[in-house]
């Protein structure tokens, strides 16, 4: 089993890399109107919130947002929802490893 595979089963979740309506959660990177990447962590793609939603950098802050997504009792999503991720990264699997071996190491699983 993969780090990836451990953090989807520890938290009964799937890492998706297709964009649908039935995911929980949605984490991906958007150009501004100046071509600077933004990363977007939200569960409502449809009602973004900058001061909420919208982080610059893609490793220790996203990172963050994808651990409490996962364990804040107060956001945290369902056992069985999806997670799309979409970092804009030419190896997106590379990126979800990262976060996933950060989760372990944070949480000692």
């Amino acid at each position: 089993m993969n780090i990836i595979e451990k953090v989807e089963k520890h938290f009964s979740i799937e890492f998706t890399y297709t964009w649908a309506k039935d995911c929980s959660h949605y984490i991906y990177e958007q150009d501004t109107a100046d071509g600077y990447p933004v990363y977007i962590s939200t569960n409502d793609p449809n009602n973004i919130i900058v001061e909420e939603n919208v982080f610059y950098l893609h490793d220790s802050d996203i990172f963050e947002e994808l651990l409490g997504v996962l364990i804040d009792e107060e956001n945290k999503i369902d056992p069985g929802s999806k997670i799309y991720i979409n970092m804009g990264c030419p190896d997106v699997e590379d990126w979800l490893w990262a976060a996933c071996d950060y989760i372990v190491e944070s949480l000692d699983l």
